[in-house]
């Protein structure tokens, strides 16, 4: 779980560089491979690239390695949105199970 939070950050940190100040992204959709584990205490280099835009679609390729080896692969997309209109989303989710 802690090698998947670690693409999602490291994708998200790089579309921000290029976002509007009212802007965030989230995660909706992740596929990796897991072909090596890394020794506890071991650096792992996360690399990220984006493969696509398509709107406000954004689709990264993903590797891992540690000093021995590629640990893992794969495909991350995010979707850019306005901050405002998620946070008055999910209040209206959060209202709305409060009802139920």
């Amino acid at each position: 779980p802690e090698l998947v939070r670690d693409f999602e950050i490291t994708c998200r940190e790089l579309l921000l560089k290029h976002c509007d100040p009212n802007e965030d992204s989230v995660g909706t959709g992740i596929s990796i491979t897991h072909g090596g584990a890394s020794l506890l205490g071991m650096t792992v280099e996360i690399r990220v690239a984006v493969q696509a835009v398509n709107g406000r679609m954004v689709k990264f390729t993903l590797a891992a390695r540690d000093a021995l080896e590629e640990i893992s692969t794969g495909e991350h997309t995010r979707a850019v949105v306005d901050v405002e209109q998620l946070r008055a989303r999910v209040a209206a989710k959060a209202a709305k199970a409060k009802e139920a």
